[in-house]
């Protein structure tokens, strides 16, 4: 019995060990390099369809890596594959083709996609997307447009019915949208029913239908590209003139003049079909079945700047024509003003212009604009001159945002938060703000920047490209723009709010050039881009005021100057990463007043990371071993962060005892005072979401918290991925609640999972740790009773829960003995023995898989105290796992036996040999389908 106890009391403390430090040969023997950024160094790209040559099979295959060069950083990222995606909508302007498709390779030629790994793409027609790559849910997009210089084809938009007198102008809109047309002519198939003019203006002269062309000249091969035929229906009018006639002559024949069946006239007679205008009148005007038609005087020698009233500038109409920069010069022709009784010869006119900065005009009337801005176009003939004031302006064939919803989707969570506030960016935060940081808050600021057209570098070009384009928002009482910078009324956002920004063109080449909309969230918070600004943000939310008296820690109640939350605007760096010096200036955590001994950022808010990372260095870590981030907030929501205390380790981690070097926390989550440790039913509800918790010695701690987490991935852990523990209070701090003379007050959380990845633990996914709960006989009376009111903490598990921890039954001996004392490194081969042993045995063959000729068991997560009872009672969605306690060791025998007579079994739940999945060397990639994966139910 002696030789029986002695194996117990030497195996407890090497199945610590085995629980705490072991390490894999497949997942933890090397940290898990994460991506820190994903880019692209273009912003735009044109890809020229002329250019790309077609397969043997007639199609179009183009590989973006040729056109886009991309950056995975670290260097050192364990994963650094990129996902390419094309993202939100594809602007064809090629009709019944998709545009665009990702393609891959097959033995059968190329099957489109949704995603690719290697920027393979297919071409079907002209047309603008936005493609995306993906690294780990970094995130990077560019604008492509595919395209040619030169106009491939013609579509002619306007009005298509007309009365005999009446005009219109017709529109040509180029494909591709972006090609540049300087020459051009218009012609029609019918000209006794339909004219047009070097300008596309039609002129209804007579009933019937006649087929409009516009041909464009290709500046690269000077052939001429022919538009679709527009057809004019043309139906007769009260007169061939329209319902205005000006006449040179006072005898008017009216069925020369296409009117028929006059009856009445006011300012003159009819005599035998004539109209006879009154002496003196200067109109008259007759009635007909087809409408009034109003015949006015004027001389012979009249003349006017032809259809003057298409073209004319007028700054109050919102569809006034302008002269476009580097298109088909406007071609203007003076002509008598006389519909009847014109000279047979048109007038010889000269033409100047006020400004040739702006546009010139040349002996025949053919105007090019040459520079933004008002011009005075003047024709004169005989000495008598007419003006038409024109507007010239490079208009806009085709523009696009640099912002969308697709880019905005970053991230595990796939989304941005805008905050109303931000840090005054003119004042450095020093000691002398931690206190008053909301003194500094100010309106944030968004610009929404184009990526199509090229935006000009000079900040006063800039300010004139983007007074090209109408900013417009839904909600002006809330955001509003100067120039194209969205400022928040900062003040006036209560609640999170979704604003919708509008951005058109204000000079399209194309009216049918739709507006731009971009769907933006903002919450009331304030944006931080440094350690100082999150730290005397931070300040601002607390509820406490943690202060030091040079002995001990007490926390006074505090009125937070601030109810709003944090968004992270870039990344925060705790410190230098070469030097490992804090960076940390705003505050002395050394100083009496606020003493915290540690960088730990407490907030009493939620956080929103917006895909940043809040980092560290291993030798900072080393250093002060402290939390980087505690939550004291109910109901507060950490999102969409990526926090990696040791930023830096890497490669170094070969075994258990360069693990050692990991240090300190992430997160914590705790009780919103410090003070009463002891919760019992009074949990902080909390929660953590689409977040990367990695590089720490322990990811997450929870006390006294009813805490989620959801669609998060936790590894490189130098411990423990979730410490969950579970104490009472010693009798002599017991304070009376029930009145019965004495009270065990408790400490526990509440872990609910919801679809967890967890990696490369050195230790267990999670420890529910009994510890100072049932110790001693003051606290036994209560630990039964307080389990049964369900005041221990506990897991609730849904969705899924990952965890790659497959180890080896061969290498349970790779604990490190020159990292522990020469006693304890002695016993390490025979208990790793002794387990071997016991789960070799048939009892426990299905828990061992074996993969590729080597056998294999999973150890997912523990609870264990060895001094104390475990009460841990799970609940699992997730049908893979299954309790491994040593007490099952007891009935096998042999050694099984010293295993299973540890006074308080050690409890381990882990995978089946069934689970097919996640198996020995099995790793993930955080992708498009894994994060899709994350977010289901």
């Amino acid at each position: 019995m002696k030789k029986v106890m002695l194996g117990v009391l030497v195996v407890i403390p090497i199945i610590i060990m085995l629980i705490v430090g072991l390490v894999t040969s497949f997942v933890s023997t090397q940290a898990y390099i994460g991506v820190e950024s994903v880019s692209m160094d273009r912003d735009t790209v044109q890809i020229f369809w002329s250019d790309v040559e077609e397969d043997a099979n007639g199609r179009y295959i183009v590989n973006l890596n040729d056109y886009i060069n991309v950056t995975v950083l670290p260097e050192r990222a364990t994963n650094k594959t990129v996902e390419w995606q094309i993202q939100g909508d594809i602007e064809v302007t090629t009709s019944g083709v998709p545009g665009v498709e990702l393609v891959e390779a097959s033995d059968d030629g190329y099957t489109a996609v949704d995603t690719n790994t290697t920027g393979l793409l297919e071409i079907t027609g002209y047309c603008t997307f936005r493609v995306s790559v993906n690294a780990e849910g970094y995130l990077d997009t560019c604008l492509v447009e595919v395209t040619d210089s030169d106009v491939q084809s013609i579509t002619l938009s306007g009005e298509n019915e007309l009365s005999t007198g009446e005009k219109t102008m017709l529109t040509a809109a180029y494909n591709p949208a972006g090609s540049m047309v300087t020459e051009g002519r218009w012609e029609s198939d019918n000209p006794s029913v339909a004219t047009v003019d070097a300008n596309g203006v039609v002129t209804a002269v007579g009933e019937g239908s006649a087929v409009i062309y516009m041909c464009a000249t290709q500046n690269g091969t000077g052939e001429e590209v022919r538009s679709e035929g527009f057809t004019v229906t043309v139906k007769a009018g009260a007169s061939l003139f329209g319902s205005t006639v000006y006449t040179a002559e006072r005898r008017v024949d009216l069925a020369a003049a296409g009117v028929a069946d006059a009856a009445a006239a006011t300012g003159g007679v009819i005599e035998d079909g004539v109209l006879v205008i009154d002496d003196g009148a200067s109109s008259a005007t007759v009635s007909s079945p087809a409408g009034d038609v109003t015949f006015v005087v004027c001389g012979a020698d009249d003349f006017v700047i032809a259809n003057a009233d298409f073209f004319a500038y007028d700054p109050d109409s919102e569809d006034t024509y302008t002269l476009g920069i580097g298109e088909i010069p406007l071609d203007l022709d003076a002509e008598w003003l006389a519909d009847i009784g014109a000279q047979d010869e048109a007038p010889s006119a000269t033409w100047s212009s006020s400004d040739e900065s702006v546009a010139t005009v040349d002996e025949n009337g053919v105007v090019t604009a040459v520079s933004k801005g008002e011009v005075t176009i003047t024709a004169t003939v005989a000495g008598v001159s007419k003006e038409i004031r024109l507007f010239a302006v490079e208009k806009i064939s085709i523009f696009r945002l640099q912002l969308d919803e697709s880019s905005l989707a970053v991230g595990l969570a796939r989304e941005t938060v805008f905050a109303s506030y931000r840090f005054d960016p003119t004042h450095e935060l020093t000691e002398d703000d931690y206190d008053r940081g909301t003194e500094f808050y100010v309106d944030n600021v968004l610009e929404i920047a184009l990526s199509l057209p090229v935006v000009p570098e000079e900040a006063d070009d800039r300010a004139e490209f983007y007074d090209a384009f109408v900013f417009e928002t839904d909600r002006p009482e809330l955001a509003s723009f100067e120039g194209n910078v969205l400022v928040f009324n900062a003040d006036a956002i209560s609640e999170r709010t979704d604003i919708t920004i509008s951005v058109s063109a204000r000079y399209p080449r194309n009216p049918s050039l739709a507006a731009q909309t971009l769907t933006i969230t903002v919450i009331p918070a304030v944006e931080v881009n440094d350690v100082n600004e999150f730290f005397v943000a931070a300040r601002s939310t607390q509820t406490f005021t943690k202060l030091f008296d040079g002995l001990s820690h007490r926390y006074d109640p505090n009125t937070p100057a601030f109810d709003g939350d944090i968004v992270l605007g870039s990344d925060i760096a705790y410190c230098d990463t070469e030097t490992g010096e804090p960076l940390l200036t705003a505050l002395d955590v050394t100083a009496e007043k606020y003493q915290y001994n540690n960088y730990e950022a407490q907030i009493c808010c939620s956080l929103y990371g917006n895909n940043h990372r809040i980092y560290a260095s291993q030798s900072f870590m080393t250093e002060y071993n402290c939390c980087l981030v505690t939550v004291r907030e109910e109901g507060a929501v950490v999102s969409n962060v990526t926090i990696s205390p040791n930023n830096d380790v890497g490669d170094e981690i070969q075994a258990a005892s360069d693990a050692q070097g990991i240090k300190g926390y992430a997160i914590q989550f705790r009780t919103v005072s410090y003070d009463d440790e002891y919760v019992n039913d009074n949990l902080t509800a909390c929660r953590l979401e689409y977040s990367i918790i990695q590089n720490a010695g322990t990811g997450i701690g929870l006390h006294g918290v009813d805490f989620t987490i959801d669609g998060c991935i936790v590894r490189n852990m130098g411990g423990t991925g979730i410490y969950v523990p579970t104490n009472m209070e010693d009798k002599e701090s017991a304070h009376d609640e029930d009145g019965d003379g004495i009270e065990g007050d408790v400490k526990y959380s509440i872990l609910r999972t919801h679809n967890l990845v967890m990696s490369n633990l050195i230790g267990t996914g999670m420890s529910f740790h009994y510890v100072n709960f049932s110790n001693n006989d003051y606290k036994k009376q209560f630990a039964d009773q307080k389990a049964a009111a369900g005041q221990v903490s506990t897991l609730i598990q849904t969705g899924f829960l990952d965890i790659y921890n497959w180890q080896s039954t061969d290498a349970l001996s790779l604990i490190d003995k020159d990292s522990i004392d020469d006693t304890a490194a002695a016993l390490i081969e025979p208990a790793m023995a002794l387990l071997r042993t016991a789960l070799e045995n048939q009892k426990f063959a299905y828990l061992i898989k074996d993969y590729d000729g080597t056998s294999y068991v999973h150890f997912g997560f523990v609870s264990t105290g060895l001094s104390e009872k475990s009460y841990l009672n799970p609940s699992f969605e997730d049908e893979r796992f299954v309790e491994l306690s040593t007490d099952m060791f007891r009935e096998i025998g042999g050694s099984g036996v010293i295993l299973g007579m540890l006074p308080n079994p050690i409890r381990v739940w882990c995978y089946t040999a069934s689970e097919g999945d996640i198996v020995p060397g099995a790793t993930y990639t955080v992708n498009t389908r894994f994060i899709d994966r994350l977010h289901q139910d």
